[in-house]
């Protein structure tokens, strides 16, 4: 004869667990618009900036927890260096910065991708042949919310791997210094990644034209 404890446990359990995933989904969509997330927005702009080493600039920041937790950037430039031009490296209107659950419990969170909305990206060369975002990819961005430092990261941990970057309907201009060159790249649709070592993978799709 069976339980009659036992199977009303058997019975409560998956209750249980879809209270509990219905609950985080509530969660997840009715907290974030009430969590003022916008007073951390100069600690998470200069803690891009570091990582880019360029300087950074964003209008607001806003959380979002579904389907991922990220932070959405609205009104976004990255600067250039002036060697080459005045004109940023990178604007976009919005771009989401999607973050690596694992490092949620800690204020070192790193970002697992970067989607860019219609960004307008300046790819420069100079006189010795370096480009300009070979810096933008060298180093691995993270966010240091406030009242942490860069001690609070572990001594045996390595470098976070680099996020998956991703752009729709961007605009790639090309510039040999300074100047920028007749031709650019339209309507891209634009992916990076790095594998394993120093193994990068990039696909595009564009539409060239010149002027």
């Amino acid at each position: 004869m069976k339980n009659p404890g036992t199977q009303k446990g058997n019975i409560s359990r998956p209750r249980i667990f879809f209270l509990a995933a219905f609950a985080l989904l509530v969660v997840a969509i009715v907290v974030p618009p009430f969590v003022n997330i916008n007073r951390f927005r100069h600690s998470i702009v200069q803690s891009i900036s570091a990582g880019l080493d360029r300087p950074v600039y964003a209008n607001a920041v806003e959380l979002t927890l579904f389907p991922r937790p990220a932070f959405v950037l609205h009104h976004l430039t990255v600067a250039e260096w002036p060697e080459y031009g005045a004109e940023p490296v990178i604007t976009a209107e919005t771009v989401t910065a999607t973050l690596r659950a694992s490092t949620l419990w800690h204020r070192r969170v790193e970002i697992a991708s970067l989607h860019f909305d219609a960004p307008s990206v300046n790819l420069a060369r100079d006189s010795n042949g370096q480009w300009n975002f070979e810096s933008l990819i060298s180093n691995s961005p993270i966010l240091r919310l406030p009242g942490t430092s860069s001690s609070s990261q572990p001594s045996s941990e390595g470098p976070p791997p680099f996020p998956y970057v991703e752009a729709t309907d961007a605009r790639i201009n090309f510039k040999r210094g300074a100047e920028k060159l007749p031709f650019s790249l339209e309507g891209a649709q634009l992916a990076l990644w790095k594998e394993s070592g120093n193994e990068w993978h990039v696909r595009i799709k564009a539409r060239p034209v010149r002027t």
